[in-house]
């Protein structure tokens, strides 16, 4: 109570100076690594935390398994994994309307001047996200440039969210129960902000643009590494990948008045595979190849 009082009293003070941002929190949930390699990348990115800990810029949130209460195994996955709205109500927990939570995965980093940058799409929007940019080989600086970071292999992957509590209790009903790890997540996300900035006006566009008003431009990397999820051996034989798309599926066909196309594999926006529409296209076939390819399956 004498927090909530205090907090009270400087809010209503005319010179309650930075009080009334909201507190940014970091939320990560807690990864154990396989190998040492594993080890290494992610002890990199805490070294990368650290420094915006310590400058206060903001404060960690360490989620671990044991907080929550169900886990991918309950739709046959083999490897555990958590449900993102898990992760993000775990995170505002005890949380003000106006404090922020960042999601990242726990092997990504950011650019000196990242949390400066969310901060400023926050309070225009009270959302933003970021593309993430791969770096090929280790990693050894631990500190990042906006610009250093813009010269490394950009990812069709958002590996960061941040919102406040009051667009999450607005918004966060019409997320659709995904798995963190798994395939769409991040573009439902990403597609969700898009909605709740310009509403139905987003799927008039390509698919590279939306939600893009909330994107914040190069501001995280990590090293690139393989992923489980990816392989071609297992990926539509994952269940938990299957079930993030079948998912995903539904909630596109919901969210566009049935928009998708079935007959032809599951087109959704004007133009999203036409090569001079879409930048950074290669990264994007890839996905479209796949989503394509599931949707049949699952038709």
């Amino acid at each position: 109570k004498g927090y909530e009082n205090a907090r009270k009293y400087f809010s209503d003070n005319p010179y309650w100076g930075e009080i009334n941002k909201g507190q940014i929190i970091h939320a990560i949930n807690v990864f154990n690594p396989k190998n040492e390699s594993d080890l290494r990348r992610h002890l990199y990115a805490m070294n990368n935390w650290y420094y915006f800990y310590e400058k206060n810029q903001m404060t960690p949130r360490f989620i671990y398994d044991e907080e929550f209460t169900r886990m991918s195994d309950q739709v046959g996955d083999n490897r555990k994994m958590p449900f993102v709205k898990d992760i993000i109500n775990i995170a505002f927990k005890n949380l003000n309307e106006e404090d922020i939570v960042i999601i990242t995965n726990s092997d990504i980093s950011f650019a000196t001047n990242g949390i400066k940058s969310v901060r400023k799409m926050i309070t225009k929007y009270e959302c933003c996200f970021s593309f993430r940019r791969d770096h090929y080989g280790e990693l050894e600086k631990v500190l990042w440039t906006i610009d250093d970071v813009s010269t490394l292999q950009w990812y069709v992957g958002s590996d960061l969210f941040a919102f406040t509590k009051r667009w999450w209790t607005k918004w966060g009903e019409l997320f659709p129960d995904l798995l963190i790890g798994k395939p769409n997540w991040d573009w439902i996300m990403r597609c969700l902000m898009g909605y709740s900035i310009k509403g139905k006006d987003i799927w008039k566009q390509t698919i590279n643009d939306i939600g893009n008003i909330a994107c914040c431009n190069d501001i995280i990397y990590h090293e690139k590494h393989d992923s489980y999820a990816e392989k071609p051996e297992v990926y539509l034989k994952d269940k938990a990948n299957m079930w993030n798309w079948i998912l995903a599926k539904e909630w596109f066909k919901v969210m566009t008045n049935e928009r998708i196309e079935e007959l032809d594999g599951g087109e959704i926006f004007n133009n999203f595979n036409e090569e001079e529409t879409i930048s950074n296209y290669g990264e994007w076939f890839n996905y479209i190849k796949y989503m394509k390819k599931t949707w049949r399956i699952l038709k």
